[in-house]
């Protein structure tokens, strides 16, 4: 099942279904047909008071009659990482600058807009690290990487930058929303 799509349109045209009465779409967990029920929006705010809707929610019913499981599918828009407070367009530029020897202090800063402590840029890295078995295998190619490219004093960024440099270059426009598209799983 779909978990991410480009826009908000097209997880309406995928959920369509949904609505009508006899639904083709299954349950991932239960298997079971015609249990599922659009359960609205899920919204992120960007500030104050202005919220933006980045999904939508599709419920396995078991009330009313139905025998679904209960559980909840949440659809994503791909511009957004789940329970991410950044977009994938900012975490995109974080690396970028990262990948032009920018040091991980200055990338951080850049993008929050506010001199701030850059711990939660070190545990983005630490998440990325992990990520990095999935990355290597979404590149499904066996070609060495070059390292020598990166010049630079921490460990964890000197294995983790050549893969995100060949993600970066197998993908287009915004490369953590393609990844998400195209591997249906959370960039990060």
């Amino acid at each position: 099942m779909q978990r991410f799509s480009s826009d908000l349109n097209a997880i309406e045209v995928f959920t369509q279904p949904v609505n009508l009465k006899h639904s083709s779409l299954t349950c991932k967990n239960c298997l079971k047909k015609n249990q599922l029920v659009s359960h609205g929006f899920v919204y992120k705010w960007r500030s104050t008071n202005k919220k933006e809707v980045v999904g939508k929610r599709v419920l396995c019913s078991k009330r009313y009659g139905q025998s679904g499981c209960g559980k909840t599918m949440i659809f994503y828009v791909a511009k957004v990482i789940p329970r991410f407070r950044y977009t994938a367009v900012k975490l995109f530029t974080f690396l970028s600058l990262l990948l032009q020897n920018s040091s991980v202090e200055k990338a951080y800063q850049a993008i929050t807009d506010k001199p701030v402590a850059s711990r939660n840029a070190w545990r983005w890295l630490n998440r990325l690290n992990h990520q990095q078995v999935d990355f290597r295998a979404f590149l499904k190619s066996p070609a060495k990487i070059a390292t020598s490219q990166f010049n630079l004093r921490c460990k964890r960024l000197q294995l983790l930058l050549p893969v995100i440099h060949r993600l970066f270059y197998q993908l287009h426009a915004c490369p953590c929303a393609c990844y998400q598209v195209q591997a249906q799983a959370a960039f990060l």
